[in-house]
């Protein structure tokens, strides 16, 4: 089977995580901060705090925006309930803004269009490492002095007119799920722009307590270190930051592969009236989790693949469907989402495979679809 996803391993994690395990720094070392600072420089972001999982980076951005019940935050529907579920679980109202037309980038007039007085935040995601107007989106948000939320979970790299996805925001996330560039076993990042939120941050990701003070000379715990907040216990361990630091080697490396990949299919997909692949606007450039397609035969080009040794996906499904976020759409409002739902496919394109393979997908998806 020709994978869509992989879990990145090399020799030198296993020798990490031996070498912290034998050294008892499991849960708490110097790791921790090299691997914030180290990926501040890879992603040119200040203040990155490392957290269990992308969710809980999400909501402690929300808790530090101030969100309540009742208030909306906008993103889009095309997402996944890891990026998603933090509006629900807060009993906010998730606002849904449609895509542009054959994309999976936010629609900025149907952002301008849906932004009203109960309007607390704005996440937007960059599906599978294709890049929105992360630009414009700032933008806007300024001008209604909105804070914005970019989910870069699966976009190192990106890029939105010469800058970095996560540049832009006030808050921006980033995932070391297994299957994303960077493999911590679990876990993910938080960029803070601004300095005392971030100071917060640092206290609500264990407890509330604050690392320098809450024990004392002995080791016991400081009676005089007060606790303001109370957070919850969603840092990152010691031993998957010693893992996620051993693989920046090379990390630029496997990207360009993935690169070449995309151009290499793209050069190779005939485009028909039935089949076209997703482009983005001047000035994006994705970092291609998937290589995103659209066909009028989706399912059967879906269950064509797979049949042949490909593995390929919808990947995501519209989270305005599920009950619990109580704020279905009506489909007409986001029309271009229904749409892209019903035709959107990602292949494999990762930096794991060889041009043999890349040329062996286009050959299968090129013959489905003249046989049509």
């Amino acid at each position: 089977m020709i994978n869509l996803f992989n879990a990145f391993y090399s020799d030198k994690m296993s020798d990490v995580a031996n070498k912290t395990m034998q050294a008892g720094n499991i849960a708490s070392g110097d790791s921790i901060r090299k691997f914030e600072l180290a990926l501040e420089k890879h992603l040119e972001v200040n203040n990155l705090l490392s957290v269990n999982n992308m969710t809980s980076a999400i909501a402690l951005a929300l808790d530090l925006i101030g969100i309540e019940a009742g208030d909306e935050v906008i993103t889009t529907s095309f997402n996944c309930l890891a990026s998603t579920s933090p509006i629900a679980l807060l009993k906010a109202k998730a606002v849904w803004v449609d895509l542009d037309k054959n994309s999976v980038s936010m629609s900025i007039d149907d952002l301008q269009r849906k932004i009203s007085n109960k309007t607390k935040a704005v996440i937007l995601y960059h599906a599978a490492g294709y890049p929105s107007d992360s630009k414009r989106v700032s933008e806007i948000c300024k001008d209604y002095n909105i804070p914005f939320i970019e989910d870069c979970n699966n976009a190192l790299f990106a890029n939105c007119h010469d800058k970095k996805v996560g540049t832009y925001a006030d808050y921006s996330i980033y995932s070391f799920y297994p299957n994303r560039q960077i493999n911590t076993l679990e876990g993910a990042m938080l960029s803070i722009k601004d300095t005392e939120q971030y100071k917060q941050a640092l206290k609500l990701r264990r407890f509330g307590i604050d690392g320098a003070t809450f024990r004392d000379g002995t080791g016991e715990i400081n009676p005089k270190s007060q606790i303001k907040k109370i957070g919850t216990s969603i840092n990152l361990g010691n031993i998957n930051c010693a893992i996620g630091l051993s693989q920046l080697e090379g990390l630029k490396e496997r990207h360009d592969r993935t690169l070449d990949n995309a151009r290499l299919l793209t050069r190779n997909l005939r485009e028909n009236k039935h089949f076209k692949i997703i482009k983005l606007k001047d000035g994006l450039e994705p970092s291609y989790w998937g290589f995103l397609v659209l066909s009028d035969f989706r399912d059967e080009l879906l269950a064509h693949l797979k049949s042949k040794g490909v593995a390929a996906s919808k990947i995501h499904f519209r989270n305005d469907l599920y009950e619990a976020f109580d704020s279905c759409s009506d489909d007409k409002q986001i029309h271009n989402t229904v749409q892209l739902q019903e035709r959107i496919l990602a292949l494999p394109i990762g930096y794991w495979l060889i041009k043999d393979e890349i040329s062996y997908i286009s050959n299968v998806v090129n013959e489905f679809h003249e046989s049509k």
